[in-house]
């Protein structure tokens, strides 16, 4: 009854944040535009660096042979903690950011220098890949372990992507509603991408078409970290 109560409350909240992104003003929607973001950029950007694609396949190894009230628990656990913990560092890290009175121009080149080197590293260890090391000897964690580490962070909340969300509220004049209202949205996405992982998973060509996909969005992830850096060097004035 307690992990039902969890689960209605999850959904509750993720509906509540975006519906009230959208009924706000339009010119306050577009927040962000005037320095290069417009609002789906933004959501391509958090998509990309907190989306689902880096977790399904770790979701689906850690929870192999695991029953799905289990696999339930540990994504409704995983999804709550690493939602609150991004709340709480964007807002925090936003407001200190602004309170230093760093410039938008360099805050824009900062997203774009993260977006390009997360990309570029992506792309990079696909010709290196070492698989994680493993104790023998150490007990299996329990479900409540699984569901801060690995699967809260940093498979689901990225250290890049916590930059990531904190520069992009920084850059939106501080409306921290739209930035947690996408953020919530690509929860969302994140929490039934883990719900249906294990029957994903079992389709023949799922890891195949993943690997592609990553591909795609790792270059997507390049040219718009390499745009946001030209809009962070234009607003600072180079090349004008």
């Amino acid at each position: 009854m307690k992990h039902k109560l969890s689960f209605l409350s999850l959904i509750i909240f993720c509906l509540i944040i975006p519906l009230a992104v959208f009924a706000e003003s339009a010119s306050t929607s577009t927040a962000g535009e005037q320095w290069g973001f417009s609002l789906d950029m933004m959501f391509t950007f958090l998509f990309l660096t907190l989306g689902p694609l880096k977790i399904i396949q770790r979701f689906a190894v850690l929870t192999r042979g695991q029953d799905v009230v289990v696999r339930r628990k540990l994504a409704v656990t995983s999804s709550i903690v690493a939602l609150v913990a991004a709340v709480l560092a964007t807002t925090i890290g936003a407001k200190i950011l602004m309170t230093w009175h760093i410039s938008r121009g360099a805050i824009v080149l900062t997203a774009g220098v993260l977006l390009f080197l997360v990309a570029l590293q992506g792309i990079m260890s696909q010709y290196g890949v070492k698989p994680d090391p493993v104790d023998p000897d150490a007990p299996p964690p329990s479900a409540t372990q699984l569901a801060f580490s690995p699967l809260a962070f940093p498979t689901i909340v990225t250290p890049y992507g916590i930059a990531l969300l904190i520069v992009l509220a920084t850059i939106s004049h501080g409306q921290l509603l739209h930035i947690l209202g996408l953020t919530t949205a690509i929860f969302v996405i994140n929490l039934l991408t883990m719900l249906g992982a294990a029957r994903i998973m079992k389709w023949p060509l799922a890891v195949a078409v993943l690997g592609i996909l990553g591909a795609i969005m790792g270059v997507l992830q390049v040219a718009l970290g390499i745009q946001a850096m030209v809009n962070g060097l234009h607003f600072l004035g180079v090349g004008t």
